[in-house]
């Protein structure tokens, strides 16, 4: 792993911040995946998603969704303030 992605994992690990590598796509992501272990809030299936190479777009896709989802879930329980909502604006 080059050493601008090492620090960059080593900050967001430090801060409690999640990491989701998409390791199938190999590179920099596939070592970080090999080298990370699975967090406890994420779903074991979702987490091999991650570094199956043979797994569908869509197992994928929907899997880094449920993980996206179950990491923001983690944080919003450890936080007293209420997460603003997503909006999108589209500017014409």
């Amino acid at each position: 792993m080059d050493s601008g992605t090492t620090h960059e994992v080593a900050v967001a690990l430090t801060r409690e911040i999640p990491v989701i590598p998409l390791g199938r796509t190999g590179g920099h992501a596939g070592e970080m995946y090999s080298q990370l272990a699975r967090p406890k809030w994420a779903a074991a299936t979702d987490w091999a998603f991650l570094g199956d190479a043979n797994a569908s777009h869509l197992e994928v896709v929907l899997g880094v969704g449920r993980l996206v989802r179950a990491a923001l879930s983690i944080d919003a329980e450890q936080s007293d303030e209420r997460e603003p909502p997503i909006t999108l604006v589209l500017k014409s």
